[in-house]
């Protein structure tokens, strides 16, 4: 294991490392959830009101000609994994990568929970029945469509936090080139998962992947990392070792 990855590796697994991912992750549900929250009270009040951002086509929309891969749901359920372990490995690289990499993906959560909330977006979901059920693939798709509602999709958080990780992993002079180039593939392929498994909307991947520059522009911007950097150092004071 080259010296530069082993590195990595000890300072994600050091207290100074947890803090930021649970900050980061913490924002993920509350932006996520918590739109959903306030969804349902506006629709007790009668006042919820979706946005469909289908693209329109001469045979109804773009999406609806979208075929439906099965096999595209592992994908879409390893992003997951990706998402906790990039956050993880993250945490490790140098502080001049970690810190800007979890302010601006900060920047990002609190801009999604604003969007879902003023601009809430939905979909019609594939509808998949028991009886058609014919292989592993669907009985996975199956549980995830009946667990996540097709709403929250603009911009997706999916592709928002795998575009994230992927554009500041490769800024990371720690990381071996072979991991860099995995989270580029990984973060392509689970964009394609999305709209392949029809769990968003074109316009959500392009969303997020705006919403993911404007997130690195405004950290710049405002050195917000600053914030992570404080946070170190008052970890450091706390915790010497």
């Amino acid at each position: 294991m080259p010296q530069n990855w082993k590195t990595t590796v000890r300072r994600a697994l050091t207290s100074r490392a947890v803090l930021p991912c649970l900050i980061t992750i913490c924002l993920n549900f509350v932006a996520f959830y918590g739109a959903r929250a306030v969804y349902r009270l506006e629709d007790a009040a009668g006042i919820l009101r979706f946005h469909d951002l289908s693209i329109p086509a001469i045979d109804g929309y773009f999406e609806a000609n979208v075929r439906f891969f099965r096999w595209f749901i592992i994908i879409y359920i390893f992003y997951f994994i990706f998402w906790f372990a990039g956050y993880w490995i993250n945490a490790g690289v140098e502080k001049s990568v970690s810190h800007p990499f979890f302010a601006a993906t900060s920047i990002g959560m609190i801009t999604c929970a604003v969007i879902f909330i003023l601009f809430p977006t939905a979909m019609e979901q594939v509808v998949i029945r028991e009886e058609e059920i014919e292989t592993v693939f669907d009985r996975l798709a199956l549980l995830i469509y009946r667990s996540d509602e097709p709403n929250n999709l603009f911009p997706s958080i999916h592709c928002f936090t795998s575009y994230m990780i992927a554009r500041y992993s490769a800024k990371s002079g720690r990381l071996p080139k072979g991991y860099k180039l995995f989270c580029i593939f990984a973060c392509v392929a689970i964009f394609a998962s999305t709209l392949f498994v029809r769990q968003h909307l074109f316009a959500d991947l392009i969303g997020a992947a705006v919403l993911g520059e404007l997130s690195i522009l405004a950290e710049r911007l405002t050195h917000a990392g600053r914030l992570f950097d404080k946070l170190d150092q008052f970890i450091r004071k706390e915790n010497p070792a």
